[in-house]
């Protein structure tokens, strides 16, 4: 399938995406921001989720997610990226070199996905499963969900 929006073509196998989420085990740590990310998933825009979805991403089995910041003491903001079965053939990575080991965003590069949460995406896969389908690419997402847990929320 191909994906179009904004500077990105990208071709994408969300069948064989899809295959490896489910036999996936969950990957996340029990800090007290993925013990929320797990419990309050089901509360992701169902905008952020069709456009997981489209790759054959489950959204509850990101690579890797971390709170950035809590903008309330009742919501914590999460960036954490997504691996699918695919190639970018429009488009570049959307971090530049700015340093000998410094990186930084292009906002060019950002897709709005809804109001307040963006993704964007790269070629080189951060932690990705050895036994992943290839070629793979990454998806980056940054958004927010509510606090959840029946405990105090230490981020904010």
């Amino acid at each position: 399938m191909i994906f179009e929006r904004g500077v990105y073509g990208i071709e994408h196998d969300p069948e064989r995406t899809g295959g490896f989420y489910a036999q996936a085990p969950d990957t996340l740590c029990e800090c007290s921001g993925c013990r929320n990310f797990r419990a309050a998933v089901s509360r992701m825009s169902e905008e952020l989720r069709s456009f997981l979805e489209q790759f054959g991403i489950d959204p509850a089995k990101p690579a890797e997610m971390s709170v950035v910041y809590a903008p309330a003491k009742d919501e914590l903001c999460y960036n954490g990226f997504y691996h699918f079965c695919g190639e970018i053939r429009e488009g570049r990575e959307a971090y530049i070199q700015t340093g000998e080991r410094s990186f930084e965003l292009d906002q060019r590069y950002l897709i709005s996905v809804n109001e307040g949460e963006q993704a964007w995406f790269l070629t080189k896969c951060a932690l990705i499963d050895v036994s992943f389908p290839r070629p793979a690419a990454q998806v980056e997402v940054f958004f927010n969900l509510p606090w959840v847990l029946d405990e105090e929320n230490t981020y904010p």
